[in-house]
C-alpha cells in the first residue's frame, strides 16, 4: 500500500516558481486491489529549496519535498514513476540532477552536473536525460547508470531543451547567440542550428513535430520555426518577456 500524505508542515510557496510537470501517479487503495491513477501537479520553487505537489482533481497540496537550493527544471518518465529535477544552486560552482520516486516522494539518486542547470528533458523510459548548463555545454545523463554519458559543446548559454513528439529530435536554446540547436535523438548528433529572435527561451512543438514555437524573452516575440525548411518562417509580437509556451489542439464550434 502506498500512502500519500494529505497535509504538510509548510504551505507557503515562493512567488518565483515553475510549474513544469503534470504526471499520473499510480496509487493502491487499502480498500481495494485496483490501481487508481492520481493526476499530480509538481511545482519547483526556483528561489527556495523545495517542490510542492498538488492533486489536480482537488488542487490540494499533498506533499512538500526539500531537494536542495534553487530547484528549476523538471521532467518525468512516461509512466509517471520517476521525476528528475535540476538543482541550479545559485551560490555554488556546480548544480545537481536528482531522481525522485513519485510514489514515496523520496530522492533516490543525485549526481553533480554543470553550473546552473536549467530545463531538462528525458526520454519516455528515463534512459536518457538532457541537461543544458551554464558552461556552454549540453550534459547527457545515463538515467540507468546515473552517470554523465557525455557533454556536447554548444557555446553560449544553453537554457531549455525539449524533445519532439515523434521522439526523433531534441532542440536546445542558446540565449547568448540567439540560436535553436537541433539534434537527432537518441544519438544526439547535431543536425543544424536556426537563428531566432533575441533571447530564445522556451519551446512548443506541434503534434506532428513539423513546427516549433520559440519564445524570445527580451525581444517580446514568439518565433515560428519550420523544421522541414529548417528556418524561421514568422515572428509573432506578444507582450513583455514571453517565456512558457504550449501548443493546444482545440475543437472550434462553427
Amino acid at each position: 500500500m502506498i500512502h500519500m500524505p494529505t497535509s504538510t508542515t509548510r504551505t507557503q510557496i515562493t512567488p518565483a516558481c515553475f510549474v513544469l510537470a503534470l504526471i499520473g501517479a499510480t496509487l493502491v487503495s487499502s480498500a481495494t486491489t485496483a490501481a487508481e491513477t492520481q493526476r499530480q501537479l509538481w511545482v519547483t520553487n526556483a528561489y527556495g529549496d523545495d517542490i510542492h505537489i498538488f492533486d489536480v482533481s482537488t488542487f490540494k497540496l499533498i506533499r512538500r519535498i526539500e531537494v536542495g537550493p534553487n530547484p528549476h527544471g523538471i521532467s518525468a518518465t512516461a509512466d509517471g514513476k520517476t521525476v528528475h529535477v535540476a538543482i541550479e544552486n545559485f551560490g555554488g560552482k556546480s548544480g545537481e540532477l536528482i531522481w525522485i520516486d513519485t510514489a514515496s516522494g523520496k530522492i533516490t539518486d543525485r549526481i553533480a552536473v554543470g553550473p546552473k542547470p536549467n530545463e531538462n528533458e528525458c526520454t519516455p523510459d528515463g534512459k536518457w536525460i538532457y541537461v543544458p548548463c551554464n558552461d556552454g555545454h549540453y550534459w547527457i545523463v545515463d538515467g540507468e547508470k546515473k552517470t554523465i554519458a557525455k557533454k556536447i559543446e554548444t557555446g553560449g548559454r544553453p537554457h531549455n531543451t525539449t524533445a519532439s513528439p515523434d521522439g526523433k529530435l531534441v532542440v536546445v536554446s542558446d540565449r547568448w547567440f540567439n540560436l535553436m540547436h537541433v539534434y537527432s535523438a537518441p544519438d544526439l548528433t547535431h543536425q543544424y542550428s536556426v537563428p531566432t529572435a533575441p533571447d530564445p527561451f522556451w519551446f512548443a512543438f506541434t503534434p506532428d513535430s513539423k513546427t516549433v514555437y520559440v519564445s524570445s524573452a527580451f525581444s517580446d516575440m514568439v518565433a515560428v520555426i519550420d523544421l522541414e525548411q529548417r528556418k524561421e518562417v514568422a515572428r509573432i509580437r506578444v507582450q513583455t518577456q514571453p517565456k512558457r509556451v504550449i501548443v493546444a489542439m482545440l475543437q472550434v464550434e462553427q
